[in-house]
């Protein structure tokens, strides 16, 4: 395969950590920056030890430059990743692994694996009732709710438990670190997905709660509310001192938990199905449909530092 030409567009990031290869052994502060694609992709890889004129330092750069010419190669990263020498409880004997694995942790859609946004689907499939073609996959099947989500349509379904599976055996109520762990995966892609499509001013805080207001709106009018009772719970909150966001952040989150309770769809499949599909989306798209909304007046430009 032929080496693939870099956009020229990408954004970088860059974090520092300290590896040892044992308990006994001196650890040492690398710095690693790495180039990432408007898709998602990691497409170099820049690493530097904090012991300058060194071995360290000469032996790091020329293990990022090995792995950047073989991602430019198309080897993937997941692949790279599995192949490390790895000890009996899965950590990694040497620097490559340990630099795989913190990217692992900030970039998980660029490995494809259990880390990713979508899970890989599995054998066991049902029909949707949603739609006439589409099928719901027994991809990651939410023990606590059954739920699913369809792959042609997002819509939601109860599925069944694949041969053997059991909710007890699948989910343990008691330690869902795992689920904690995902949103906030989740949470993570967003910040740096809006920061590559939009820039950094639309993280703006002010930005994001007039997004949140807009597809607020856009649920009750779906439930068929009426425009003059959203004005008229304005006018109540508004009435009323402020609160602290943190706070706020806990209401809202609960609201839309009870919510999809009341209306039988499960949240987690739903914030799953629309992460997946706003990343298949170009930059473009969405470029355009902000621009829109700053021709109508009801978003910022960013050509300029967002104001308050």
């Amino acid at each position: 395969m032929s080496r693939a030409q870099l956009t020229n567009r990408r954004s970088h990031e860059a974090f520092d950590f300290v590896f040892s290869r044992g308990p006994n052994r001196p650890g040492y502060t690398y710095t690693c920056g790495y180039g990432v694609d408007v898709d998602g992709r990691i497409s170099e890889i820049f690493l530097d030890s904090h012991k300058l004129a060194s071995d360290l330092t000469d032996d790091a750069r020329d293990m990022a430059v090995l792995l950047s010419i073989a991602l430019q190669h198309g080897v993937p990263l997941a692949q790279i990743r599995h192949a490390v020498t790895r000890i009996e409880d899965g950590e990694p004997v040497g620097l490559a692994g340990r630099v795989l694995d913190e990217l692992a942790k900030r970039e998980p859609q660029a490995f494809g694996d259990a880390l990713a946004v979508a899970p890989a689907p599995t054998e066991l499939k049902v029909p949707c009732p949603h739609c006439a073609d589409g099928f719901v996959s027994h991809g990651d099947r939410h023990a606590r709710t059954k739920m699913d989500v369809c792959s042609a349509c997002g819509g939601t379904h109860e599925v069944p438990a694949a041969t053997g599976q059991t909710p007890e055996a699948s989910f343990d109520p008691a330690d869902d670190t795992e689920a904690a762990a995902s949103r906030d995966v989740r949470q993570e892609q967003m910040r740096r997905w809006i920061g590559r499509i939009l820039g950094e001013g639309a993280l703006h805080p002010h930005e994001r709660v007039e997004r949140l207001l807009e597809e607020t709106v856009e649920l009750a009018q779906a439930e068929r509310l009426p425009a003059e009772r959203i004005g008229g719970i304005v006018a109540h909150v508004y009435a009323k001192e402020p609160g602290e966001p943190a706070q706020e952040v806990g209401g809202i989150s609960t609201c839309l938990l009870a919510y999809c309770a009341a209306t039988a769809v499960s949240a987690d499949a739903c914030e799953r199905a629309e992460l997946t599909r706003i990343l298949g989306k170009t930059p473009e798209h969405f470029r355009a449909r902000h621009q829109a909304k700053v021709d109508a007046g009801m978003a910022r430009s960013f050509d300029h530092e967002v104001n308050s």
